[in-house]
């Protein structure tokens, strides 16, 4: 039985953005932001080829979210409400207290400190929230943008369980940064 539960859905603000959830109006910005073969360069998905591509997304995060197996935000200017990026809490294991935290943002908005805006309240969430003990974020090698944002953010990386993985998956080029809950 879960725990956590995302009902109501946990929506909430920095000083620049809203953060959630994804709506159908949602469909064509997400599916430019999942089309960008530059924001997908270092994600390990298919380009999306069509707008259903993004409105069955959104039909599965959302169901995702209310079995509460899956937690995204979608990133919102708060001023035009445009969807600009996503921020997920996923791969959660209740058993161990922990989940991975993925991010993404459209290439125009690329560099701009959004993340570091927001990074902060989804990993306060995490741990205040849903009493999480870790939350970890996989980096493809390369990334150094992904790299450099967790390092900022205390993530430390963890090489033991890079090389477990490793091992089992041959082709697997990520480094794995986590954070644990200090409380």
């Amino acid at each position: 039985m879960k725990h956590f539960s995302f009902t109501p859905f946990p929506s909430f603000e920095t000083e620049r953005f809203r953060l959630r959830k994804l709506e159908a109006e949602d469909e064509q910005r997400l599916f430019r932001l999942r089309s960008d073969k530059k924001v997908n360069e270092f994600i390990d998905r298919d380009d999306y080829k069509n707008i259903e591509d993004a409105h069955d997304f959104i039909k599965k995060i959302n169901s995702g979210i209310e079995t509460n197996e899956n937690l995204l935000w979608g990133i919102a200017d708060k001023e035009s409400d445009q969807l600009i990026g996503t921020i997920c809490l996923w791969n959660i294991d209740e058993s161990i207290s922990k989940a991975e935290v993925g991010f993404e943002l459209m290439t125009e908005e690329q560099g701009k400190g959004i993340m570091n805006e927001i990074l902060p309240e989804v990993l306060n969430f995490g741990f205040d929230k849903m009493k999480l003990k870790k939350i970890e974020g996989f980096a493809k090698e390369g990334n150094v943008r992904s790299i450099n944002l967790m390092k900022k953010h205390n993530f430390k990386r963890d090489t033991e369980l890079e090389q477990a993985i490793a091992e089992n998956e041959k082709d697997f080029k990520h480094h794995i940064y986590s954070l644990c809950n200090e409380q």
